[in-house]
């Protein structure tokens, strides 16, 4: 308000039109300086046009995040599918691979068993041929010593 005071004492105090001109020049481009020009100020339309634009864009954005959570979840049921199916084939795999050591421990007790009995089977064919060799020779003896 002291503005609007300097500006009438300015005025009355003024000795020539031109100086009172002068000082109204003066006062419009101190106006100007203060506030921004019609065109740059926001009027209600413009500002309700933006808060519908940007009521629009946060809807646009709740939407994507929507179908991004939708998608996520989506991908987390797929993960857990893939993990159970995973998790069977797991045990079926823990179980195909025992029954292999069962098998291959049966195989080999029986590989165990066969090479004991061709052990006993190859000592009764030595036994049977140093005997024979050896009623051979008390043979040989016998008939030329001549008994």
């Amino acid at each position: 308000m002291s503005s609007a005071i300097d500006l009438y004492d300015a005025l009355l105090n003024a000795e020539s039109d031109r100086e009172r001109a002068r000082i109204l020049a003066n006062a419009f481009d101190a106006l100007e300086e203060r506030f921004p020009a019609l065109g740059d100020l926001a009027t209600r339309t413009d500002l309700s046009e933006t808060e519908l634009r940007l009521r629009k864009e946060i809807e646009q954005v709740r939407k994507e995040i929507e179908q991004v959570r939708r998608e996520t979840e989506q991908i987390r049921g797929e993960i857990k599918a893939l993990e159970l199916k995973l998790s069977k084939e797991i045990e079926e795999v823990r179980g195909e691979v025992k029954a292999l050591e069962l098998k291959t421990t049966k195989e080999i007790e029986q590989l165990r068993v066969d090479l004991a009995e061709t052990k006993v089977s190859i000592l009764r064919w030595v036994a049977g041929f140093i005997l024979a060799q050896g009623a051979g020779i008390v043979w040989v003896i016998l008939r030329v010593s001549g008994h």
